[in-house]
């Protein structure tokens, strides 16, 4: 089931690239984290990210780096923990 999921989110991630939806984007991005998250691919959802940060500014950038928080917080060593705890702390601030 978090196959197919995984298949919607990339689709929808697809449409809002090409619609140009910010917001769109960043929904559709979470909804892939969360695919891949749930099959146990935790440096596939944070490099997708991570690698896309920098299209992003305001609200949209803070709701990346609570993305990146949450895919690093656990299962990923104490350097990607602590890292998790920045980005959470950075999204706060925006």
């Amino acid at each position: 089931h978090f196959e197919d999921g995984l298949v919607c989110a990339e689709r929808a991630l697809g449409t809002f690239r090409a619609q140009g939806n910010t917001a769109g984007i960043v929904d559709a991005i979470r909804l892939v984290v969360l695919a891949l998250r749930a099959k146990g691919r935790l440096k596939d959802a944070h490099d997708l990210v991570y690698h896309q940060m920098e299209a992003f500014s305001g609200l949209e950038r803070a709701r990346m780096l609570l993305l990146l928080a949450h895919i690093n917080h656990n299962k990923r060593g104490s350097r990607n923990r602590e890292r998790a705890k920045e980005w959470a702390a950075s999204a706060r601030r925006l």
